[in-house]
């Protein structure tokens, strides 16, 4: 018989105090480490979903400004292919050219220029590619052969109006442009072409 005084071995031990409570600093230590981890990995989480979500957007928002660019470009295009198309059938024109008439042809190159901002070069060239007429003048390239560049290739091979590839100006400044180009003609003949450079 156990008397009321002993205790009974029985009974379990009381449990121990945590590590964490035995200290103050233990315990901040402890409630930091309960915080900091899922806040860390929250973080990281939305770092990680974070920088992929702006990485598609900044992917989504390059994808549409090179489109409606490639769009405005065109617009472009088309427009000044319209123009130089609108020139190069002018009757008086066409007649300049085949009568070799250099101030009436340099008038009507002239007009090319002054109502087209984007324009700044003109000339005509033979059906060879030799260049004769230019607005504004420049004596180096009158009599130059350029049946080698692509606007010459593209306006005999189509026949029609041509945009060509980027390349360098002959005449000064010599920069990259795009020529435009149309036929000039007398009935089917071609007697020429018009290129305008942007």
């Amino acid at each position: 018989m156990h008397s009321a005084d002993t205790p009974d071995s029985t009974l379990p031990s009381p449990p121990s105090e945590p590590w964490f409570f035995k200290s103050r600093s233990r315990l901040l230590i402890a409630l930091v480490l309960a915080l900091a981890l899922p806040m860390g990995l929250l973080w990281a989480l939305v770092q990680t979903r974070g920088r992929a979500w702006l990485e598609e957007r900044a992917i989504y928002q390059n994808t549409l400004t090179a489109r409606l660019m490639s769009r405005a470009f065109e617009n472009q295009f088309r427009g000044l292919t319209r123009y130089v198309h609108i020139f190069s059938i002018r009757q008086p024109l066409v007649d300049a050219v085949i009568s070799d008439d250099p101030q009436a042809v340099r008038q009507y190159l002239q007009e090319m220029v002054q109502f087209n901002k984007d324009i700044t070069r003109v000339f005509v060239a033979t059906p060879q590619g030799v260049e004769v007429f230019d607005y504004p003048l420049d004596q180096e390239s009158i009599g130059g052969d350029f049946s080698h560049r692509d606007w010459f290739q593209g306006l005999k091979r189509t026949g029609q109006p041509y945009v060509s590839d980027v390349y360098m100006r002959f005449a000064k400044p010599q920069v990259p442009i795009v020529a435009v180009g149309a036929p000039l003609r007398r009935g089917e003949e071609v007697v020429g072409y018009v290129i305008a450079q942007y």
